[in-house]
């Protein structure tokens, strides 16, 4: 890639297939890119040269590590929101859910991931509706000895949203063993309307599909029907 500040200094216009992502938002008053390779908030034009270099870098890094059928590398080509697609077009297609290589990029996927709310069907196809045991490859060797331990029901709890309209997103599939971890996500995103909820239940562990214990959430993957619901508050 150029040099920044070159690329800064550089007048050129958006590259055509970067226009139609482009859109004002109003949380933050300005513009934004929101392309699947290229994410800019406070969009303007002196940013063109600069998402221009980013699209064809990384178009030309995924037409490599598809050659190379390195796909842990391919799917970070994408942008954070599209990344379950990138793995739809581009990995299961490609390896066999038999594979380890499969669910260790699944788990990288998952963890990593923000907006799973957003992509709940396409979740459930890839990790719910599959056998427990497949599922479980997801986890490493600490995290599998850490799941092999827990008791035969296991207390989770869901951080979750109650909205004005009477929906809420409560039926998830993210949940965690602290409770603390589930009311940080509950107030993370509170507005006017919004009401934070913390949903406590208890698991079967047969009904796991896994654990992560990466970034320090303690996250149960599991169905929201396979949940027995204690309370909320």
């Amino acid at each position: 890639m150029n040099n920044i500040s070159e690329l800064m200094n550089k007048k050129e216009k958006l590259h055509k297939d970067l226009q139609p992502y482009l859109c004002f938002e109003k949380g933050i008053g300005a513009m934004s890119l929101k392309h699947p390779l290229v994410f800019q908030l406070f969009y303007s034009p002196e940013l063109n040269a600069m998402c221009n270099n980013i699209y064809k870098h990384k178009k030309e890094c995924i037409e490599e590590y598809t050659e190379e059928k390195n796909y842990s590398q391919l799917l970070w080509m994408y942008e954070r929101p599209h990344r379950i697609d990138a793995f739809l077009e581009h990995i299961a297609p490609n390896l066999s859910f038999r594979t380890d290589e499969y669910w260790d990029i699944l788990s990288s996927l998952i963890v990593d991931s923000e907006n799973i709310w957003q992509w709940k069907s396409k979740y459930e196809n890839l990790v719910i509706n599959v056998d427990a045991e497949h599922a479980r490859r997801m986890m490493d060797d600490e995290e599998r000895e850490f799941f092999d331990n827990l008791p035969d029901e296991v207390t989770v709890y869901r951080g979750a949203l109650e909205f004005k309209d009477g929906t809420s997103n409560i039926d998830g599939y993210s949940w965690s063993i602290a409770r603390e971890t589930a009311e940080f996500f509950a107030n993370r995103f509170v507005r006017d309307g919004v009401t934070p909820v913390v949903v406590e239940g208890t698991v079967a562990k047969d009904k796991i599909r896994s654990y992560f214990s990466g970034r320090g959430e303690n996250e149960i993957i599991a169905d929201y029907e396979d949940v027995n619901l204690l309370k909320t508050a």
